[in-house]
């Protein structure tokens, strides 16, 4: 037995280089690849890295509303009196149209289907058509308490209105700021690496030959999804802290004495 559903509508740190009277090689692995047009240049490729801890302050939930009902028109029906309890429970709470985007509805058939030990259908019943229908905010601030007491009320509006808390993400609002001011400490950082390992073998260091953004890192505690909020519970919801990381290589001409 079976469930189908049909469409209704909808650096390394890396480091070599080859000196015109030997090898340097100090404390990493080699690349492998010199630099692309610099392959007969004697060079050092190193990997730098910036990284900063900052509070998540800001939340992005995800609400859901589903029904199963006989057919279409129950079903679309269902969905208009669960979305309006829903939005009548979000506005007691304080929050208004323009802070909420939606998405849906959505439907579809659902199926039930027999098979023999072979594998070949012998029958099929409807068991209905499922409905869903869903709205998302986004909730600056809650890195402070009135930030947390609002996403708070956020989360009980939705066990009020019988939704289903089907995502919570958590967040930096400045983030790409951050990532780029990273980004750029991560490239000072492996060109001063380079520059200070080629200075300690007497040699000099030459041109820039390559710089390459590698990576970008960013963690924080798992997110929470497809919860059933209880209105009249208590649930603590700490945000943590996001740790934001940039890498950035650079690959230096060594200049001999």
């Amino acid at each position: 037995m079976s469930i189908i559903r049909n469409a209704a509508d909808t650096s390394r740190l890396a480091l070599l280089a080859t000196l015109a009277v030997g090898s340097l090689l100090a404390g990493a692995a080699p690349t492998a690849a010199q630099a692309e047009g610099f392959a007969d240049t004697p060079q050092i490729q190193i990997l730098g890295h910036a990284e900063e801890v900052h509070a998540n302050d800001r939340a992005v939930v995800r609400l859901k509303v589903t029904v199963r009902e006989a057919d279409l028109e129950k079903t679309t029906t269902a969905l208009v009196e669960r979305s309006a309890k829903l939005m009548s429970a979000l506005r007691d709470k304080g929050f208004t149209d323009k802070d909420l985007t939606t998405f849906g509805p959505t439907s579809d058939e659902v199926w039930e289907i027999t098979r023999s030990d072979k594998g070949i259908e012998t029958g099929r019943t409807k068991l209905g058509v499922d409905g869903s229908w869903g709205l998302r905010i986004t909730l600056d601030g809650i890195d402070r308490p009135e930030g947390r007491e609002r996403l708070a009320a956020f989360v009980t509006a939705a066990g009020l209105g019988g939704a289903t808390l089907d995502q919570l993400t958590f967040g930096v609002a400045k983030e790409a700021e951050i990532q780029a001011r990273l980004d750029r400490a991560a490239a000072k950082n492996a060109m001063d690496k380079a520059r200070d390992l080629i200075l300690a073998t007497g040699a000099k260091p030459g041109r820039l030959l390559r710089l390459s953004d590698t990576m970008h890192h960013s963690g924080s505690p798992a997110d929470m999804a497809r919860a059933m909020p209880k209105a009249f519970l208590t649930i603590p919801v700490l945000p943590g802290d996001r740790v934001i990381s940039a890498m950035a290589e650079v690959a230096v001409e060594i200049l001999t004495p």
